[in-house]
């Protein structure tokens, strides 16, 4: 009887410690937000300017969305100088410039856009307006030539978005519906 008890308790441990998706471990992927320091935020930036580091939960590669461990409140540093830096392990992999709907720039790279709302969503883009995610096919022109500059970027960071997807596919964090 005490080897049944026995068992059963060490069925329970190692079933306990492999977990679900919900209590899994943080992964290797890290988002930092970044931003340069002002007159006005100088007091509450560190000196390496990361305002927010976040665990990567989930990615998918139809929409571009990207939902975080926990809601980055960015308050008075959401503004045309913070940056997201990702990370694997510690070594860098690519930085996204931060864009929302309240911008009026024109950004021809990839960027982390903050869709607004109360529903806190996030998305990955390969520039801003007219955004789409990376590595999809968008049969929208895009003005100004901004596809052609849009596509030479993605080019440029290729290599780390693929260890990027690579690695939250092995983590079980990427989806492409």
């Amino acid at each position: 009887m005490k080897m049944l008890y026995f068992l059963v308790g060490i069925l329970l441990l190692i079933s306990c410690s492999k977990g679900n998706k919900d209590n899994a471990s943080p992964g290797s992927l890290k988002a930092k937000f970044v931003t340069a320091p002002t007159a006005s935020n100088q007091r509450s930036v560190t000196n390496d300017g990361v305002v927010a580091t976040l665990n990567i939960k989930s990615y998918n590669a139809k929409t571009g969305e990207v939902v975080f461990d926990k809601n980055p409140a960015l308050g008075e540093w959401a503004n045309n100088k913070l940056k997201l830096s990702v990370y694997k392990s510690d070594s860098p992999l690519f930085t996204l410039t931060f864009s929302s709907p309240t911008f009026s720039f024109v950004y021809n790279e990839p960027v982390i856009y903050f869709a607004g709302g109360s529903e806190n969503k996030w998305y990955i883009l390969d520039g801003y307006p007219q955004g789409i995610a990376i590595n999809t096919v968008s049969s929208e022109p895009v003005q100004n030539g901004w596809r052609e500059e849009r596509d030479e970027s993605v080019k440029a960071v290729q290599a780390q978005w693929n260890t990027f997807v690579n690695t939250l596919k092995e983590e079980g964090k990427y989806s492409e519906n």
